[in-house]
């Protein structure tokens, strides 16, 4: 499994595309401290590194999200029409196997993206905004950062159970980008469709920021009802994952490759 995820992430950094976004993520990283240091009253600046890598997390996120799920969907389904997929398959290893292997090179890659954006964002933003941190600590950061990776990782896995299942790019893009973009819209009308029993709906357990008792982390937004914690609602969203990897690897496993 490991030689396979070294092959799949040397596949993944070969690809120009991936190089350009890289390169544009970390430019991004250093236009806005420039940008907001000369255009913000001096009252409204950021008081310390932490803060303004704040910001640039919240946008560096959404960017990430947006193109790991292109990016999921492309390496499989350009396998298949490509027909390169009858290649990986003569391997001695199993068809789950060779697409976990994808799965797993994928998140690793938006781990490395968003530590290299963090580290660019810091460095400028201590050199633009100073070293001394306030009550938004660097801990609070890294913090909100792991909650904020867990909805990535949620739809990395539903654009790889629909391409699984598709074998095209259009479709599985198209549903998880739409769900993506409109998940606040989604949640609200469930909300008002189903009221109590609306917890059940996985969407809304993807916010685990706002379970956090620190008024820092949190925005008190949270539309779960007291019987969901911060832990069970972490665990409701991995069951999830589990049984979206399942369906993708059931479906793989089964499919007639010609």
């Amino acid at each position: 499994m490991i030689n396979l995820i070294k092959n799949e992430l040397m596949k993944i950094f070969v690809k120009k595309n991936v190089r350009v976004f890289l390169t544009v993520l970390l430019t991004l990283q250093v236009a806005t401290a420039f940008i907001l240091k000369n255009w913000l009253p001096p009252a409204e600046r950021f008081s310390s590194y932490v803060t303004f890598s704040h910001l640039n997390f919240t946008i560096t996120a959404m960017l990430v999200t947006i193109f790991s799920i292109s990016l999921m969907v492309k390496s499989i389904a350009d396998e298949f029409q490509q027909g390169t997929i009858k290649q990986l398959l003569i391997r001695p290893k199993s068809r789950v196997a060779i697409l976990l292997s994808k799965y797993f090179a994928i998140l690793i890659t938006v781990v490395l993206f968003i530590v290299a954006a963090l580290l660019v964002s810091m460095l400028v933003g201590g050199i633009r905004f100073g070293w001394t941190a306030d009550n938004f600590t660097l801990s609070i950061l890294l913090k909100i950062v792991m909650y904020e990776f867990v909805p990535i990782v949620f739809y990395i896995t539903l654009a790889f159970m629909l391409v699984s299942l598709m074998t095209t790019t259009i479709l599985p893009v198209t549903i998880t980008m739409l769900i993506f973009l409109l998940q606040g819209n989604i949640v609200n009308i469930m909300t008002s469709l189903l009221k109590k029993y609306s917890d059940i709906f996985v969407f809304k357990h993807l916010s685990l920021r706002d379970l956090d008792a620190n008024p820092l982390i949190g925005n008190g937004t949270n539309m779960l009802s007291e019987h969901f914690t911060l832990t069970t609602s972490f665990l409701y969203v991995v069951i999830h994952l589990l049984v979206m990897l399942v369906i993708a690897s059931v479906v793989f496993k089964k499919r007639d490759i010609l």
